[in-house]
This record gives structure tokens, sequence and C-alpha cells, in this order.
């Protein structure tokens, strides 16, 4: 049974989490008969669900997550990088001008922006709109090859990085509630809470997760996984 990944850093290691404490490991050397197809990338977003891949002689833009590999489950994990209320929007005019600028002169700009503005939803990389897109998009695809979709809630963040941007939890929300009524519609989708009860010590940082959260991501994981293969 083929299963493919698409997460971005949540599943991967980092400063005091080896590649051996993350979820993704464990379930990989759990179930040691499945072909697990990593497609990790750090600070990823669900546009790579239509544009990673493909797009060439009759191929679907994309393909390199899906068609190329026809898995029979497929993972997701990907939105937080999404959802994130920024300072600016990456698709303004402002943004383009700033990138041009040297770093000292664009520290100066952030350094300023962090002292009087508030990170905002409607800068997020990607528009609760486009978001639905990218999955409906992708989910339509699966389907019509009967590939079973696990899609990976946005877990919460820490109280440090609620504080440093007030909107994040609305944010979560309501990119959420978009996954939930994709689910819901679909049965070969299941919509994956990892965590029965959030707990502060699942993070390492503002959002990455400790040893005990990759755990506790991967017993819930692993059980769903079991269930619909």
């Amino acid at each position: 049974m083929k299963v493919i990944v698409i997460t971005d850093s949540m599943s991967m290691p980092r400063h005091n989490i080896d590649y051996e404490d993350t979820w993704l490991y464990k379930v990989k050397t759990k179930l040691k008969d499945f072909n697990f197809i990593d497609k990790e990338h750090r600070g990823s977003m669900s546009n790579r669900l239509v544009t990673e891949g493909g797009g060439f002689a009759n191929t679907f833009p994309g393909s390199d997550l899906l068609e190329f590999y026809k898995p029979d489950i497929i993972i997701i994990q990907l939105g937080i990088v999404d959802c994130s209320p920024r300072y600016i929007s990456i698709y303004s005019f402002g943004y383009k001008i700033l990138t041009k600028l040297p770093f000292f002169l664009q520290k100066i700009y952030y350094n300023f922006k962090k002292k009087y503005f508030k990170r905002s939803s409607k800068n997020a990389y990607v528009s609760p709109k486009i978001f639905h897109n990218n999955y409906k998009n992708f989910i339509n695809r699966a389907i019509k090859l009967n590939s079973k979709i696990i899609i990976t809630e946005i877990t919460p963040v820490s109280t440090e990085f609620q504080i440093k941007s007030p909107e994040i939890n609305v944010s979560i929300k309501r990119y959420n509630n978009i996954l939930k009524k994709l689910s819901d519609k679909n049965e070969n989708v299941f919509f994956f809470n990892p965590f029965n009860e959030f707990q502060s010590n699942f993070l390492i940082d503002e959002l990455h997760y400790s040893k005990i959260g990759h755990h506790n991501f991967y017993v819930n994981l692993l059980n769903l996984i079991k269930n619909i293969s």
C-alpha cells in the first residue's frame, strides 16, 4: 500500500527533535509493509497541491504529489503557513519594492511594523478562497484515483504566538472550518484531529511539536490509518 505524505515542517526534525522523534518516522517504522513516499518541505503551503510537478503532456499541475504516484492513502499537513497573519502581503506592490531594498533597510521596516502595527489575517500568504480551491482541486483529483485522504487540522499554537499575533486563533479556526467542510462532503476524506485534548507541553516552541506531541500525533494517526486501510 502506497502512502504519500505531504507536509510542511510540522513533521520534520529540528533542534532538540531528532528524526526518530517525529510522528512520521514512528508511523513509518510501525507500518513496515506500507510504502511511504515523503513529500516534506519546510515553510510549504497548500499551493503545492496544485503546482508541484505536472502541467505538461496532459498531466495535472500538482502531479508530483498525486497522479505520478497514485497513492492509496494521502496524509496532508499544510495550513499554518497559509493562514498566519502577516505584516505585509507578499502580493502587494509595497512588498515587491521591499524585497529590492538592502537587508538593513528591510530590517528597519519590519522593526517599525512590529512596533506600531499588528499582523493582519488580510495579509496571509494564502487567502481563504485560494486555500479552499487548492484543497478542493486536490481532493477532486484524488477521488478519481480512489485515494483516501487524511487532512490534518491546523493545530493550536503557543500563548507566545497568540500574543505576538492576536488574530492567529481566528485565522486557524477559519481555515480549519474550510478543511472540515470539504472533508464532510467526501467519504474518502478524513479530517484528522491529532490530539484528543491539546496540552501546552505538546509544543517545543511557538508551533512545532515536542517529543510528546509527536508521540501523541503518531498514536492517533496510526489508529486512523488502521481503520481506513
